[in-house]
């Protein structure tokens, strides 16, 4: 059985992310969620449809362009990175176009 969890178990997620909207104001809008499961908190960042912005988060953050992960759907693909950025899970998922010779074949 979970352990409760309470708002402020997000608390230090919310100040890292404040923290980070001041330091990088001109990043490209994203959704932006907290959540508290087991195993801790993640503050999540999506980006949808914007490649450029997405690239723009991921060096923000200091994430491995090695270290991408996702996964082809038929019409879109996502990209994600997980990491840390002071000290707070990050999980960077872009949502973004195929390819142009993919999105032909689709």
């Amino acid at each position: 059985m979970a352990l409760p969890s309470f708002v402020r178990d997000q608390t230090n997620d919310a100040r890292v992310l404040l923290a980070m909207l001041t330091e990088f104001p001109d990043l490209p809008a994203a959704e932006l969620t907290i959540t508290t499961r087991l195993g801790g908190e993640t503050l999540h960042i999506y980006v949808h449809s914007d490649p450029a912005g997405f690239e723009q988060w991921r060096q923000a953050l200091g994430l491995d362009p090695q270290a991408a992960g996702g996964r082809r759907y038929r019409t879109f693909q996502s990209v994600e990175f997980s990491g840390r950025y002071h000290d707070v899970t990050v999980r960077l998922v872009g949502f973004l176009p195929l390819p142009a010779d993919d999105a032909d074949a689709a």
